[in-house]
């Protein structure tokens, strides 16, 4: 139920967006690290998640759904709810302002994360 609940929170926080008007994706993403020849945790997002845009080439969007993880060799695994909000807004000219906010659940807490960068076209 806290999971529903979470979720919900995150893909109701675009008030006053209408889910009708905005695209609908599927996003499938896996992460991995490696240090020396040691891979370590596999985590796989399998998200859900809606996305647009306005007359003035600022974007958003809002993705959850289920993270899975593969610990590193041991077998040992879990499922966990992950989700990101994010958007981009035109600088002018080429160059794009982006953030991400981003959650998941473990066994014991919550993890969040920001993301804020730059995109320069050419």
């Amino acid at each position: 139920m806290k999971l529903a609940v979470i979720a919900g929170l995150l893909l109701g926080s675009l008030g006053g967006v209408s889910a009708e008007a905005a695209d609908k994706f599927v996003n499938i993403e896996t992460n991995a690290g490696v240090q020396d020849t040691q891979v370590g945790a596999v985590v796989t997002d399998a998200h859900v998640g809606i996305e647009g845009a306005n007359q003035y080439g600022t974007s958003w969007f809002a993705q959850a759904g289920p993270q899975f993880v593969m610990n590193d060799g041991s077998g040992d695994g879990s499922v966990n709810l992950s989700g990101k909000v994010g958007g981009a807004v035109p600088l002018g000219g080429s160059v794009d302002l982006y953030g991400e906010l981003s959650f998941a659940t473990g066994e014991d807490d919550v993890a969040y994360g920001a993301k804020l960068g730059t995109k320069i076209k050419f």
